[in-house]
């Protein structure tokens, strides 16, 4: 017979509510009503429907590779589902971890739930659209205007130009922000003073509309030229593992 082993989580409301989950060394179950309480206690919106997607998942994970999740993921995972339901892409990528966390081939870090409820739809398109490999690189550009005989580097126009988001994303235009943003949650990184050996792909980047229109905007200044730094991503170890964690 399988043994019990059970997990007492204090709420906000300092009550303890357990989550009795049964286990021998091949297989583990959530029951049904378990599951049920420890949602209603920590979930603030759609708790039927987190139920519902809970049950789900653990049915989608085979009997001899379940295991018990971690709670530190668990509790915190379930709270942000609930308010993301509305949200197809982001909805997708929790109940992706969920399945993973309780997936006994799988790595899953404790912070990948709070990294996810800082990205939006678009961020997680560009994420998924990435192989999970570090060898893999994406080129970027900057732009740089020089007005004159001025001295410096020039202002940049534009910073960490990619076109990845075109074709995936709802507002591709904000590309700029989402690298940004992915390499300050760790998942990419840009290596300084590094450039992609293949030059093609940067004539690409200097010669789309989206940086044509930028130059345009500025091309009346008198005796003003426009500079380019050639750089580019790649996914961080780090990230690897998030994006293999949470894509199907």
């Amino acid at each position: 017979m399988a043994d019990k082993i059970e997990q007492s989580i204090k709420g906000n409301n300092n009550s303890q509510q357990s989550l009795i989950i049964q286990a021998d060394n091949n297989y583990i179950g959530l029951k049904t009503e378990d599951v049920v309480s420890i949602i209603k206690a920590f979930c603030y919106t759609d708790k039927e429907q987190i139920v519902s997607i809970v049950k789900e998942t653990i049915e989608s994970i085979n009997k001899e590779q379940r295991k018990m999740p971690d709670k530190r993921i668990f509790v915190p995972l379930i709270q942000q589902l609930s308010y993301s339901v509305d949200d197809d892409y982001i909805k997708h990528s929790y109940q992706n971890l969920l399945k993973s966390s309780m997936d006994i081939s799988k790595t899953v870090h404790p912070s990948f739930v709070s990294i996810i409820s800082q990205l939006n739809s678009d961020e997680i398109k560009i994420l998924h659209n990435l192989p999970a490999v570090s060898v893999l690189s994406k080129p970027l550009i900057n732009v740089r205007m020089i007005v004159g005989q001025k001295q410096g580097t020039g202002i940049t126009l534009i910073r960490n130009f990619s076109d990845i988001g075109y074709g995936i994303c709802d507002y591709p235009g904000n590309i700029c922000a989402y690298i940004e943003n992915l390499e300050r949650l760790k998942l990419i990184e840009i290596p300084p003073l590094l450039t992609l050996l293949n030059k093609d792909t940067y004539t690409k980047l200097k010669h789309h509309p989206a940086v044509l229109q930028v130059l345009k905007n500025n091309e009346h200044l008198p005796e003003v030229k426009f500079e380019y730094d050639e750089k580019f991503f790649q996914l961080t170890q780090f990230g690897i593992q998030f994006i293999q964690a949470c894509s199907k």
